[in-house]
């Protein structure tokens, strides 16, 4: 009977174990509501896209298709979140009955033999009356509170399937939006490339920046090259300094490194690395001037934006630039999308949801300077999936 105890005790604590780990994600996944997120998102990518007649003017058609666009992209990250999140949880419930697959099997049997017994063989025992009775009473102590707790369990199973079901429903809605969402960004660059009210200063200078460009041995070296040119600024407006802890992402996405920290190749960037989905969309985290765009060195495209005089925000990595140097470009307008390699089925898109699209990464660089330092980026930055913005 002392082995039946410690079978009982080992077996309990396994559920218990279960029970705490499947509360978190009752609690951590009902709370986030994604697929109403999901489809929010998808509706209002849809109603950009139908509710924008053929002469609306540019200005506006950009702006309606930016917001769609990041307010989709903004779902598809929750719900590859929670994905995640469920998928964890999920193996670590797994885990834990695998390592008690023995006791429990072992503690099944045994209540398996015990119903099929005859009852004077049950309360039979070799030890005599009295350890017959203690032996009865643990049985039928016992039996309740295994019950109680098989019942807890179920139920929690039962709340995980549910969310699973929730998380399949948000990625089916936002499946749904894949193709309005390709329509959306070839809109948007068209829309763009039809507004020509944006304002300039220092144009005339794009030629002299390519040459610097091209001449630049590193980053570094074209970054100073840029601030100690001679340039035209934004009138006075607001405080960018003021902005630390506010400024919103450039783009939907995830740290992938931190200032610093080497990457796979042992080479280390005083900036930091978002891991962002292809097509993913790249917008203004400020007011800024577009000091510069195109090809450097290994960063693909590279956008440098003047916030303020003295500030230099650096963006690397991306495919598509949007605008001309010396652009005026306010907060939240677009400035280009990430590489576009994958996601371009649904096939595709189905797998980046279902695998965090970790096989289709595309980093986004930033990097921010002052004079001539180097700027710690992650405490400019709202903590990512805030929302937040400094007015």
């Amino acid at each position: 009977m002392r082995y039946f105890g410690r079978l009982f005790s080992a077996t309990f604590l396994a559920l218990a174990t279960t029970i705490w780990a499947t509360s978190l994600v009752a609690q951590e996944l009902a709370s986030a509501d994604l697929v109403e997120k999901a489809r929010s998102a998808v509706a209002k990518l849809n109603q950009s896209l139908t509710d924008l007649p053929p002469d609306t003017p540019a200005k506006e058609r950009v702006t309606a298709l930016t917001d769609a666009i990041v307010s989709y992209e903004q779902g598809l990250g929750a719900v590859r979140a929670g994905l995640r999140i469920i998928e964890l949880q999920k193996d670590a419930i797994t885990q834990d009955l695998n390592q008690n697959r023995a006791q429990i099997s072992a503690f099944l049997s045994v209540l398996t033999s015990l119903e099929r017994r005859p009852k004077p063989l049950i309360f039979g025992h070799p030890d005599g009356i009295l350890a017959n009775i203690r032996a009865s009473t643990l049985l039928a102590d016992m039996t309740p509170k295994l019950q109680e707790q098989a019942e807890v369990l179920s139920a929690k199973l039962q709340e995980i399937a549910r969310l699973d079901k929730a998380q399949k429903n948000a990625k089916d809605s936002l499946l749904a939006g894949f193709s309005a969402a390709q329509t959306a960004r070839a809109d948007l660059s068209k829309a763009i490339s039809l507004r020509g009210d944006l304002p300039k200063l220092g144009a005339e200078n794009t030629q002299r920046l390519n040459d610097l460009g091209r001449g630049a041995a590193s980053l570094e070296v074209f970054a100073q090259m840029l601030a100690d040119a001679p340039q035209t600024t934004l009138a006075a407006g607001r405080n960018f300094s003021e902005a630390k802890g506010f400024l919103p992402w450039p783009a939907q996405g995830r740290l992938l490194l931190a200032p610093s920290q080497p990457d796979d190749q042992g080479l280390v960037k005083p900036g930091l690395t978002l891991a962002t989905q292809p097509n993913t969309l790249v917008t203004a985290p400020w007011d800024v001037i577009l000091r510069f765009s195109g090809r450097f060195l290994n960063y693909d495209n590279l956008v440098i934006l003047e916030p303020q005089i003295g500030y230099l925000l650096i963006l690397g990595g991306l495919e598509t630039v949007y605008g001309t140097v010396g652009t005026v470009i306010k907060q939240g307008y677009p400035l280009g999308l990430m590489p576009g390699a994958g996601g371009k089925s649904d096939k595709d898109f189905v797998s980046l949801l279902e695998d965090d699209g970790a096989a289709e990464i595309k980093p986004l660089y930033i990097e921010l300077r002052y004079e001539s330092e180097t700027l710690d980026p992650m405490p400019w930055f709202n903590a990512i999936g805030d929302d937040r913005r400094y007015e």
